[in-house]
Parts: C-alpha cells; structure tokens; sequence
C-alpha cells in the first residue's frame, strides 16, 4: 500500500512539474538588479560577461584576483602577471578596504609608469583631499555623454540608471588644485563623469560611475564604446582587476542556494510543488498504523529437562562413588546451615551427640553413618545397590524425626 501511494504521489509530481516548466519555460526571465562586480555573477550588474570579454580581447594579458593593492605590489600573490609591470581596474560600489596606505601605494605605482582606473561611486577621503575632488548626485534620467578634447568620439546616449553621479566643477579659489587634472568625458549640461590625474610617467583615471564597468553596460552597444575609451588608456601593460574593494561582494557570496532557487520563477515553482508534495505525503502518514501486538508466551522451565539430563549423564558415566561424594557434599552443606555442624572438619565422636540433639536420631545410628559416608573415595567402586544404601543414609541424616521436631516445639511453647 505504501509503496503505491509513493508511485503515484511521485506521478502527480511529475505531471504538475511538467506542467509548470511547460507553462513559464517562455515567461518573462526576471534578472537581479543588485550592483556586485563579482566576476562569476551573470545578472546585469555582475561582471562575469565583462571579465570574460575582457580577457579574450586583451593583448597584453588580463588577470583577475581578490588581492588588495599592497600584496599585489609587493608579491604576495599567485598570478602570472608581476603587477609592478601592469596596470589596475578597480570597481566597487563603495571601496571599503581603500586606506590611506593603498592611496600612497597607487600614487607610486602611477609615478613609476603604471595606470589605473578606479570605478566607484565613492572615492576615499585621503584621495579626495589629495586631488581635490569631490562628486555630486546626478539625477537619474538619460543622458548625452561626449568626450573632451583631444578625444574624438561621437556622442553617445546612456539609458537612465546607469549614471548617478558627477565630479563637482573646477573651484579656482580651491588652494591646491593640481594643474595635471584633466577631463576625459562629460554630460552636454558639462558635468564631468571621468578625469585623468597624470603623476610622473603615470595616469589615475577616476570614473564616479561604476555600473558603467557591468554585463549590462559591455553588452550595451551605446555604452560598450565609452569602456572602451577609457580601457585603452590601460592597453600599454597587462591589466589586473581586483575585487578586493567590493562591499557587494560580501553580500553575493552570502547569499544561499535557497535565495538562489527562489530569484528564478520556474525553479520557484518546483521547489513550491516538491513542498506541497512532501507536506501531503507527511499528512497522509502522520496517522498512527495498527498494528497486532504478538502474543509473549512466558520462557518454559527446562528445569526437570536439565535434571534429566544430569542423571543420564551419571547414568552413563557410572560412577557411583563420585555421586555419593558429592551428595556428601550436599549433606555437610546443608547440616552446617542448618545446625551450624561441620561435619567435614569437626571430630566425628564430637559432633554425633550434638547432631542427635538435632535431628533425634540415636548417636550410634549418625556415627555408623558417618564412617560408612567417609569410608567412600574417589577411587571406591560402588554397586548400584551399595549406593541406593548410602543415599538412604544421606536422606535419613538430613530429615529429622518425629521426635526431635515435637520435642522442639514443646520446648518452644515452654519457653513462651
């Protein structure tokens, strides 16, 4: 019966899961709008088809790690690529782990030659003192983009989302502003979205907008040419991107496979149908199975079974004296239970008296019996009329008489 009842709770699974790919297999396919640059997430705002173009179409040579700035320079890293002799992409939403010493390690490594783009909606603050910068809000509708001379490229549109902040206007009365700070790209309201700082042989390249760095944007044939653009200012040395700095990484990895399950709608629904499917089965066998309680018959007693097997035993063996030893033995045990009498290591002529008071049978009767039950060894041979005898003796010496059981109780009445 049970076994029935799984084939078909396992059919009408099957048929309501068949039914229900065959229903959303062709529905709309709902994609995670959530900023994470983590190279194996293949939703808008991942990085996996970025970095996969990337790295086919890159000359040089492109690497991707989780290291951070100052273990790449100085060695501790696994990559075939020596990051002195290469250039950085960073992209985060907000670069959590950038401190003031990765700022310093940036700067040299700019000044030595090398270049580096940093992507991200919030620069560190010893950056931002450093260079003088600061960002705005940008209002999230579309946007022409252009770039600045000496730069010519057409125009380009960017859908609305993708840019949500720009570089605050150049401040003349702002002491310190580099002279080396250049524009590279702006809106047609003349916002600034990417500069370049060059220091020594180097460039820093600050982009305020990091969704431009994503699936969706390479993917985007109005945006791929504006990565482009600033990519080649890297295309001189291998290039190296890190993702030591992304907050939203932490927040991908964490992620279950629960939550991974439930973001697309057609795995949703199998997951829904295997739930209902096991709160069903689970509902039809919480009932209680009757069952018959088995009869327990109580263990046999193999008491006489085992006596009967003693005596064949002796039987066959035919050793007479060896019985009356042991039933001797019995005897002498019993006796000094009972009396508190040894008759093993007590002196027969001692005992005979004490142990007629006992049992009321004559002195003369117990000592003969004593001497007939001692004279008997392990090496006597005894007919088996001989030892009926001397069992009789045995069973004589161990109930006691008429006599001496009234006798006790007149004496314990008296004594009341």
């Amino acid at each position: 019966m049970k076994k029935r009842f799984l084939i078909f709770a396992g059919i009408i699974a099957g048929i309501i899961f068949t039914v229900t790919y065959l229903v959303n297999r062709d529905s709309f396919t709902h994609y995670t709008w959530i900023p994470t640059f983590h190279t194996n997430d293949k939703q808008p705002y991942g990085c996996f088809v970025f970095d996969s173009l990337i790295s086919a179409s890159w000359e040089k040579g492109y690497c991707h790690t989780y290291k951070g700035i100052e273990d790449l320079l100085e060695g501790n890293h696994s990559l075939s690529i020596d990051a002195n002799e290469a250039n950085f992409l960073i992209i985060a939403q907000n670069p959590w782990g950038m401190t003031d010493s990765t700022v310093l390690c940036l700067l040299r490594h700019a000044y030595e030659g090398g270049n580096t783009i940093i992507a991200t909606g919030s620069f560190p603050r010893t950056l931002s003192d450093t260079l003088n910068i600061d960002t705005y809000y940008l209002s999230e509708t579309s946007h022409n983009v252009c770039f600045c001379p000496p730069h010519a490229a057409s125009d380009l549109s960017f859908p609305a989302g993708i840019l949500n902040c720009y570089f605050a206007p150049d401040n003349p009365q702002k002491t310190g502003a580099p002279d080396n700070l250049y524009r590279i790209s702006e809106t047609d309201e003349k916002r600034a979205l990417s500069i370049r700082y060059s220091i020594g042989q180097g460039n820093l390249i600050l982009i305020c907008n990091p969704l431009i760095f994503t699936n969706y944007s390479i993917l985007n044939d109005s945006i791929s040419p504006y990565i482009w653009q600033h990519l080649g200012y890297l295309a001189d040395r291998p290039l190296i991107r890190t993702e030591h700095y992304t907050t939203a990484l932490n927040h991908y990895d964490s992620r279950s496979a629960l939550t991974v399950l439930m973001d697309n709608q057609v795995t949703q629904w199998a997951l829904t149908v295997l739930l209902l499917m096991l709160l069903t089965i689970m509902i039809f066998n919480a009932r209680r199975k009757q069952k018959p309680i088995p009869i327990i018959h109580p263990p046999k007693n193999m008491m006489l079974d085992f006596v009967h097997s003693v005596t064949d035993l002796y039987l066959q063996k035919n050793n007479n004296a060896d019985i009356i030893i042991k039933r001797k033995l019995y005897l002498s045990e019993e006796i000094k239970r009972k009396h508190g009498i040894d008759l093993i290591n007590e002196n027969i002529n001692e005992i005979c008296g004490r142990l007629a008071q006992k049992t009321g049978h004559p002195p003369e009767y117990i000592r003969n019996s004593l001497a007939k039950l001692n004279a008997v060894t392990a090496t006597t041979r005894l007919s088996d009329k001989n030892m009926m005898a001397l069992a009789e003796i045995i069973r004589q010496l161990a109930t006691e008489s008429e006599n001496s059981t009234q006798h006790r109780k007149e004496t314990s009445a008296r004594d009341k």
